[in-house]
């Protein structure tokens, strides 16, 4: 994949990168992970997302996302990380970087095409 290809811009014009640490050293301290159950449907425990620092995993879906807003408590996310890119798993990112347009995206270099083009197939 040619290195243009790797940086995609989406909607509005933020800047989504293949999976890395960002030019930083990963921190090495046990860190407990914030499990935040997204109530999916009105159902608990059928969805979840994760905080873990400042980092958002796998903020589930559109629908879903006041409940990761919530559990923020008023802090900025410095990245979302997406494990892949069904919509459980990543389609609430866009409605998030609206909201916190300076959080990074990190995300396997082979999603980057269809999270820049959603209607392509991957």
């Amino acid at each position: 994949m040619r290195s243009a290809d790797r940086e995609a811009v989406i909607g509005i014009s933020r800047i989504i990168r293949p999976a890395t640490f960002a030019g930083r050293t990963p921190t090495l301290k046990p860190t407990i992970p914030l499990t935040v159950d997204l109530m999916h449907l009105g159902f608990p425990k059928a969805m979840g997302a994760h905080i873990i620092d400042d980092v958002i995993v796998d903020p589930g879906c559109e629908k879903t996302v006041d409940k990761v807003v919530e559990a923020l408590d008023g802090r900025t996310p410095r990245a979302i990380l997406l494990t892949h890119i069904h919509f459980d798993h990543a389609g609430g990112t866009g409605r998030l970087i609206e909201r916190y347009p300076d959080t990074e995206v990190w995300v396997h270099e082979l999603s980057l095409i269809h999270i820049s083009e959603p209607t392509r197939p991957y």
